[in-house]
């Protein structure tokens, strides 16, 4: 099913033209202004991104760019490194095996306390959506597997 199928499956209110052309310029727009545009289609409230889940969803968007698109930097003069180091600071435990004078990123991240975190907040952030767009709730679904 392509993505305009859904758009217009989950907002049957929309011409299709619309919902093509909605598609079309929120494709390659960053995750949050795309649950934001849902939201505003649905007449709702948009995120709060001044609170949490919210705010670690943006944190873990920033960790998974920060990997993907990966730049080097030395250890002496690092600024991205230590901006999402400082981003990362106390949402999880970072590797005891790594000396604690180094920053979190790019590589002290990497603990299980990190995954914990990252599906916590992933499952919190869309649960909440869930309730705040009004929509069948389906991630509530898989709330046992994650408890492990």
């Amino acid at each position: 099913m392509s993505c305009s199928l859904i758009v217009r499956k989950h907002f049957p209110d929309l011409r299709p033209e619309v919902a093509d052309k909605l598609w079309e310029l929120f494709e390659q727009k960053p995750t949050l202004e795309k649950f934001d545009m849902a939201l505003l289609l649905k007449q709702k409230p948009l995120l709060d991104r001044g609170s949490r889940p919210t705010q670690d969803v943006c944190v873990l968007v920033a960790l998974r760019n920060g990997l993907t698109h990966f730049k080097p930097e030395w250890e002496n003069e690092q600024v991205m490194h230590a901006k999402l180091s400082q981003k990362l600071a106390h949402r999880f435990v970072p590797s005891p095996f790594l000396a604690v004078a180094e920053s979190i990123f790019p590589r002290r991240w990497a603990t299980h306390g990190c995954t914990q975190w990252a599906l916590k907040s992933c499952f919190d952030f869309l649960t909440g959506f869930e309730s705040l767009a009004g929509v069948r709730a389906r991630v509530a679904n898989f709330a046992a597997r994650l408890s492990g």
